[in-house]
């Protein structure tokens, strides 16, 4: 056996090759080894596994069907249909509306933002008339408010006068006794002296809430005014329409009175009205309504005119960066004399300061508790940054804001440091009403302070010197908050250059913005629930807080949506197009009353035509077409289709009968006695067809002709020919 595998071997000549057999251990490995499907998660042989991601896969990915059409996108295979749905899109994209009047934010909760950073913002502000309606309800409402406030003080202010004449008098039954103890306070004296203290840090506490309570009734009233006035310019209406039934029914124990002579302007009753409040309950007289109505117009507008706010706040602001380089300027110009001058003042005033604290702590808190200058500096300097109204996005520190007390211009508040609104007097800062508005703060880094406003991508108010934080405690505010619709808003950790905020305000921004210091972006999408999502990820949920915001559609609210919704990236955009020229022709056919009260029914698409051309009332003067009637139009038509199916003999004589209709071109082509142009060089006659042929060979008198026949006689002549020549066509 063995004698024969050897002869076997020797005669095939077999030999071990390793390669081969590496090569072959691959190939079972391969085929018997098994792995999930990347996409799928299904167990595939290696061997295998390309066939199955390229055929088989149900996750494969695979392009749109209507590839050939535009659309480039590669989607998972059962994620196909999802993207080729658009029913979802064609619904009216949902917003947030806030009515202005009560409190609503969303809440972010997180610190705010340093520059460079950059806030955007799509609005449609509220039309006029239900703005000024809002803006009537708060000057209401803030001077109750006010006045109570102004209540409180006078009452503490008089405890306060009480407690210091018994202090007064305590001291003064008690001197003897004081000399006797070496001048320290009795225990009486410190009582009252206790008292007195904790009074007036109530009396203090109370002066700044009636002051801020005026600055927030005073900038109120200044709105009011301004929306009243702007309600009655866009709209003819009477004082009634503007004040409604806000009056009769919410406010009636608030009406509002002007007194020339008195410290207050206004002075609310609780009972003093009450006749006219059963009046107007039970009176239908429109014109004693629109008296009361009238009658609080005027007085906001008198109150508008009346009251005036701390302006200085800003001016002062303004004027800070150069007060400094003023300041700078005379320092280096100060000579040495006087700069050791001023270090010997310091010195002193340092050791003033340490004598100070030296002395007992109740009698320094007792002078600066009594010290009223310190506070009212104080108070000032906490008032500022309180003018803003209508605010997109506040912080405890900053706010950014649409409208200020005294214009509807846009502008920031930075607690403690003052209100940066765009002057008044220019009208092209002020917001519209119909119309969205693209609306962009820009902060730049530290050292370039400078906070830039953008509308609709153009600068329309620089302030330089100012360091302002992005707030990203809340969107919108809790008390002064915006009247309108809010469909976008994008915050950005960078400073955005004018020609990106162009680029990109109306369009959906790349994946790759986060990359680019996109913050947050909010679409407003959900359309219902009191929870907001951000769509890049960075945070999971911000909640809506308040009554004062609603989920609304720009549909119902104005004109459409400035920017595409976010879920578009992810659809076909061939068949979103289609969709939506489906819709509009359907849009189209439907039936709509004649927009100039005619009371006929019109299609959408022939609105335009029949307001122009056929509506009695319209003022657009006729064709002479349209002057007729449609029934004599018609007839006239009808005869003039029956005589050109007429046959008649031809005008020129040729004794032919042709049809009306094709008789001018029988006259040019067939007619015998149609005029035909000569073709010889230089003759432009006008000559009859039947007698073209002999005009062009004997009776041509062109220079071209006359030449021609001259040359061709001369050589007839040197050749012999015997027969006489004729002149051909050329």
């Amino acid at each position: 056996m063995a004698r024969h595998d050897k002869e076997f071997n020797e005669v095939h000549e077999i030999h071990y090759d390793p390669l081969r057999e590496e090569r072959a251990e691959r190939s079972r490995e391969r085929r018997l080894r098994f792995d999930p499907c990347p996409d799928c998660g299904q167990q595939i042989s290696i061997m295998s596994l390309k066939k199955h991601l390229s055929t088989t896969c149900p996750n494969r990915r695979v392009p749109c069907r209507n590839w050939e059409l535009g659309c480039s996108k590669m989607v998972p295979l059962q994620d196909r249909a999802r993207h080729e749905n658009v029913d979802e899109l064609l619904r009216p994209r949902s917003a947030l509306a806030l009515n202005g009047e009560e409190s609503g934010c969303i809440e972010l909760n997180c610190e705010d933002i340093c520059p460079p950073w950059t806030a955007e913002f799509w609005v449609l502000k509220a039309p006029p008339l239900p703005s000024a309606k809002v803006t009537i309800k708060k000057v209401l409402k803030f001077a109750k408010s006010y006045y109570d406030a102004n209540d409180s003080v006078l009452a503490s202010k008089d405890i306060l006068e009480a407690t210091k004449k018994e202090m007064m008098s305590a001291m003064s039954d008690n001197e003897s006794c004081d000399e006797v103890q070496g001048g320290e306070m009795s225990m009486e004296q410190s009582q009252i002296a206790d008292r007195l203290l904790e009074l007036v840090k109530l009396n203090q506490v109370d002066i700044r809430k009636a002051e801020i309570a005026k600055v927030d009734f005073c900038k109120i009233v200044q709105e009011s005014s301004r929306a009243i006035k702007e309600a009655a310019r866009t709209k003819l209406c009477s004082a009634q329409d503007i004040v409604g039934d806000i009056v009769i029914e919410d406010h009636i124990n608030c009406m509002i009175e002007m007194h020339s002579k008195s410290e207050t302007f206004i002075t609310i009753s609780q009972q003093g009205y009450m006749d006219d409040h059963t009046c107007l309950k039970n009176n239908d007289d429109k014109t004693f309504q629109n008296d009361v109505a009238q009658r609080l117009i005027s007085s906001i507008h008198k109150l508008a005119t009346k009251f005036t706010l701390d302006v200085g706040t800003s001016v002062s602001a303004e004027g800070q960066n150069s007060d400094w380089q003023t300041e700078k300027r005379n320092g280096n110009d100060m000579s040495e004399g006087k700069q050791k001058k001023k270090k010997k003042k310091k010195k002193s005033d340092k050791k003033n300061e340490r004598q100070k604290r030296r002395t007992a702590r109740k009698e320094v808190d007792f002078g600066a508790s009594l010290d009223d200058s310190v506070f009212r500096q104080k108070l000032n300097e906490g008032l500022k940054g309180r003018d803003g109204l209508e605010i997109l996005a506040s912080s405890d520190k900053c706010k950014l804001c649409l409208g200020s007390g005294r214009s509807g211009n846009v502008g920031f508040a930075i607690s403690e440091k003052g209100d940066f609104f765009a002057h008044a007097d220019d009208s092209s800062h002020i917001i519209s009403h119909r119309e969205w508005f693209h609306v962009a703060y820009v902060a730049c880094s530290p050292p370039k302070k400078r906070v830039t406003i953008y509308i609709n991508g153009k600068s329309t108010f620089v302030k330089d010197g100012i360091s302002c934080n992005l707030p990203m405690q809340r969107i919108f505010d809790k008390d002064n908050n915006f009247h309108g619709v809010v469909q976008e808003v994008r915050y950005w950790a960078s400073a955005r250059s004018q020609a990106d905020i162009e680029k990109w305000m109306h369009r959906l921004l790349p994946e790759s913005s986060t990359q680019h210091g996109l913050l947050g972006w909010w679409t407003f999408e959900e359309g219902k629930g009191k929870v907001v999502y951000d769509v890049t990820e960075q945070r999971y949920r911000s909640k809506i807080v308040g009554k004062g915001i609603k989920w609304s559609t720009s549909h119902n609210e104005g004109p459409e949506p400035p920017t595409p919704a976010w879920k578009e990236q992810y659809v076909c955009k061939v068949e979103l197009r289609r969709a939506r020229l489906a819709r509009g022709g359907r849009n189209n056919l439907q039936y709509v009353d004649c927009p100039l009260n005619c009371g006929a029914k019109v299609m959408k698409q022939s609105v335009r035509f029949h307001t122009t051309y056929v509506c009695q009332n319209s003022e657009k003067h006729k064709p002479a077409w349209l002057q007729d009637s449609a029934k004599d139009l018609r007839t006239k038509l009808a005869n003039n289709q029956y005589n050109g199916m007429q046959d008649v003999l031809c005008p020129l004589s040729c004794g032919k009968r042709i049809v009306s209709k094709l008789i001018e071109k029988h006259i040019v082509e067939e007619c015998e006695y149609g005029d035909v142009k000569c073709s010889n060089r230089g003759c432009n006659l006008m000559i009859p067809r039947n007698r073209i042929e002999s005009h062009e060979k004997f009776f041509c008198e062109s220079d071209w002709s006359k030449h021609h026949i001259a040359m061709v006689t001369l050589a007839r002549q040197r050749q012999g020919y015997p027969t006489p020549w004729r002149l051909h066509k050329k």
